[in-house]
């Protein structure tokens, strides 16, 4: 193919690159996170005590962002091709089991200075869920909200009132969906918050646990019991609990939704729009050259 045939090819593709990437931010419904290192994706991972890793291609107009959290023990976090849901990729979760593994944890995380909305206002809570793993517990991604308090009052003792609001197929033996092993499903929490089971953590859990003092409750019930009370979600996101069992699942499309106002984060294991930019000016810069 003739130089200046291929440079016309290269500027209409990287025309088509910019007003896409201003289309999406104009909506402002659907976002992509791409993973820290190129097209192969990244993978988080240590040995020891908790790790925090920022993913530095996304930042939200309130200063949100998403980061590799609670990363512990062997358990692995990242963007990866390996699991691929919308696009080519998706958030996947590993760990390699005992006796390699003791208590291994790793999260993906959207927070954030200003918090992500009031939980008052929540109105869509949904994600893409992925299991490979063939151990029984944890058989899906569990999914967080993290909400905090300062007028809400604890039990006992001075602070504010905080905690996670949990969902696990563990807690939901009747109402969740029956994951079957290489599927990818959706989990919608909000459309049926009257059926699915959460488990409050921390003080949250201490002071609203049900009967059975085990902290779950329907996700309505929660909402209610923790309504007018200036809760603020902190932060929201995916992983899997402190296991030593074999675990291997991944999320995408993850939706959080205040006051009618959602986004939906698709992971992509794929440069950056600056770098991807920049690589092509730069092939253009060359193709001139050549053609000189």
């Amino acid at each position: 193919m003739p130089c200046i045939q291929l440079l016309d090819i290269m500027k209409k593709n990287f025309a088509c690159i910019l007003l896409g990437s201003l289309a999406l931010a104009a909506t402002g419904q659907s976002q992509i996170v791409n993973a820290n290192n190129g097209v192969l994706g990244d993978m988080v991972t240590t040995a020891g005590s908790a790790i925090t890793v920022p993913i530095t291609s996304y930042a939200g107009s309130n200063g949100e962002f998403w980061q590799y959290t609670n990363v512990r023990f062997d358990g692995k976090v990242g963007i990866d091709t390996a699991l691929p849901r919308s696009g080519t990729a998706s958030a996947r979760f590993q760990t390699p089991g005992a006796p390699i593994s003791t208590n291994a944890r790793a999260d993906i995380q959207l927070t954030g200075p200003k918090g992500l909305g009031m939980l008052d206002g929540l109105t869509q809570w949904a994600s893409d869920a992925y299991t490979a793993s063939s151990a029984t517990p944890n058989q899906a991604p569990i999914i967080r909200l993290n909400v905090l308090s300062a007028t809400d009052t604890r039990l006992s003792g001075s602070g504010a009132m905080f905690g996670e609001l949990v969902w696990d197929t563990t807690w939901n033996p009747s109402t969740a969906p029956v994951f079957g092993f290489g599927a990818w499903q959706n989990i919608d929490l909000m459309a049926n918050a009257n059926s699915i089971m959460v488990r409050g953590t921390g003080e949250v859990g201490i002071k609203y646990n049900d009967t059975n003092n085990q902290g779950e409750r329907t996700l309505a019930s929660y909402l209610s019991l923790l309504a007018s009370k200036d809760y603020v979600v902190t932060a929201a996101g995916a992983g899997f609990g402190g296991t030593n069992l074999q675990f291997d699942g991944a999320v995408d499309n993850y939706t959080l939704g205040f006051n009618g106002n959602s986004k939906t984060f698709n992971f992509e294991a794929v440069p950056e729009p600056t770098s991807m930019i920049a690589l092509g000016l730069g092939a253009i810069a060359l193709i001139k050259r050549r053609r000189k």
